[in-house]
């Protein structure tokens, strides 16, 4: 007859058999740790300083800062080719861009820590793009980033004292009407911001934290990536909506993730 203890141990092998088996040993960790470590979309062939990227209409649009006030606007497509780039734009640190479908028009933000918020139009579709206009809304504050909800045709803009305070996530018209506000606790050092099917995609250092539109931060996930993370945005054909989010290092380079990936990991 087997005793007490050989029992026990028994026991723990037959359960242990059974968990792993269950769950795949890398996606158990993968689930414990809630990190997502994407897919390379393509390596970008410059060393500007990127920081924003857009989606549309199966092109990637991406905002780079090239000082004194300037950015530029590249456009490639998804195998990371180089098809239009606009002249030097008076649209300050570039730190976000996203695409209205409404107008076919780009909007950027300047952001920054110690820069007062203020959202500039892009019309890239002429042969030579060009600033329509720029929306004022210093008086949000700083650290601005810019996203398009394209459902009910408005901005979503993110705002702060500084890059390191709590951010105030605002919701504007077109026109700079601010039509309704909220703040959450600091998640990092803000890089990026897009908007699908009414949930936001707030992407700081290594991290995209999701937030609802009542101000409830509903979950996060992890990147585990070297660099610094620039720029998310939202890419959409059909039924499949995949994140795309951008990292610099020794090369600027794209990534993306599928949407149900990140909510199958997040974690509050």
């Amino acid at each position: 007859m087997m005793n007490r203890k050989y029992i026990n141990k028994l026991f723990i092998f037959v359960t242990a058999i059974f968990v792993f088996s269950y769950f795949p040993i890398e996606g158990m960790a993968a689930t414990l740790f809630n990190v997502i470590k994407g897919n390379l979309l393509f390596e970008i062939d410059s060393k500007d300083n990127m920081q924003g990227i857009a989606y549309a209409n199966g092109f990637y649009y991406v905002s780079f800062d090239i000082g004194k006030g300037y950015g530029v606007i590249r456009k490639y497509t998804k195998t990371g080719v180089l098809v239009q780039q606009s002249p030097p734009l008076l649209i300050g640190h570039s730190s976000e861009i996203d695409y209205r479908e409404k107008n076919g028009n780009f909007y950027v933000s300047n952001g920054g820590g110690t820069n007062p918020t203020k959202i500039t139009e892009v019309n890239f579709n002429d042969e030579n793009p060009y600033v329509v206009k720029t929306i004022d809304l210093t008086n949000l504050g700083n650290s601005a980033l810019v996203a398009v909800d394209n459902y009910s045709d408005n901005l979503v803009v993110h705002t702060a004292a500084n890059d390191k305070a709590n951010p105030t996530i605002n919701i504007v018209d077109f026109n700079g009407k601010l039509i309704n506000k909220f703040s959450i606790k600091n998640q990092g050092v803000p890089q990026g911001l897009a908007v699908n099917n009414s949930i936001i995609y707030y992407y700081t250092n290594n991290k995209i934290t999701l937030i609802n539109y009542s101000g409830q931060v509903i979950g996060s996930v992890k990147i585990q990536q070297a660099g610094e993370s620039e720029g998310i945005a939202i890419e959409q054909e059909g039924s499949d909506v995949e994140v795309v989010y951008g990292y610099n290092n020794k090369t600027n380079r794209l990534l993306k993730v599928d949407i149900n990936e990140i909510h199958k990991l997040m974690t509050q």
